[in-house]
């Protein structure tokens, strides 16, 4: 685990003495209310189902191991709803097949609930999320299904417990692995690269989403 400052532009390798696994494609979110970091899965040859808390303060990760927990995965969505104080996390690569679940975590609870809503995006593995707390609601882009790369757009509300597939008119290519964050100050949902198998490339182009105008900007 490194710690960065941008202040000083240094890296600091935190060097905790109690640390999850190694493992690749973890889902990782910031838990702003109560100060921490939640990890959830990857894996290490199999798919992991594990949840970690890391406290930069005490630098100390905590296996929480909560009694109900999403099934093992890798390359999951997750983003925390600050409204809400929820960990959201959709969708995965279970290794085998692809998850299309949606399930909020509760810290101070240390629950995991499927919320098991009536419509939602199709499985997928390798998409990305965020939360755009100005409309609240949470934002995924793309991802992959068996044979194909995706470009759509979905909001999840979670007071209402629906995801609504927005379906703007333009959008970024289809892709996976690509970032993704939520600039509070423009209110704007920020996209940059990842690859694309059509082309196939990687990709380095930049775009700008609008959930109030429902509207990407290259």
């Amino acid at each position: 685990l490194t710690s960065a400052s941008p202040q000083t532009n240094t890296w600091t390798n935190m060097n905790p003495t109690v640390r999850p696994p190694a493992r690749f494609e973890p889902a990782m979110a910031h838990d702003s209310e109560n100060g921490i970091v939640v990890l959830f899965g990857g894996s290490l040859g199999t798919a992991l189902g594990d949840t970690w808390v890391y406290n930069y303060t005490t630098n100390t990760w905590t296996n929480m191991n909560p009694s109900v927990k999403p099934s093992p995965r890798e390359e999951s969505g997750m983003a925390y709803d600050s409204q809400s104080d929820r960990i959201i996390l959709f969708g995965g690569n279970l290794m085998p097949g692809y998850s299309a679940e949606t399930w909020a975590y509760d810290y101070n609870t240390n629950t995991w609930i499927n919320m098991n809503p009536s419509s939602r995006p199709s499985a997928r593995t390798e998409t990305q999320m965020t939360y755009d707390s100005e409309s609240d609601r949470v934002i995924i882009f793309g991802g992959a299904i068996p044979g194909l790369y995706l470009d759509d757009t979905w909001a999840y509300d979670f007071n209402t417990n629906t995801w609504i597939n927005m379906n703007p008119s333009v959008r970024p290519l289809r892709r996976t692995n690509h970032a993704i964050a939520y600039d509070s100050e423009s209110d704007k949902v920020i996209l940059f690269g990842g690859w694309n198998e059509q082309i196939p490339a990687y990709l380095d182009d930049t775009w700008a989403y609008d959930f109030n105008t429902n509207t990407w900007i290259n």
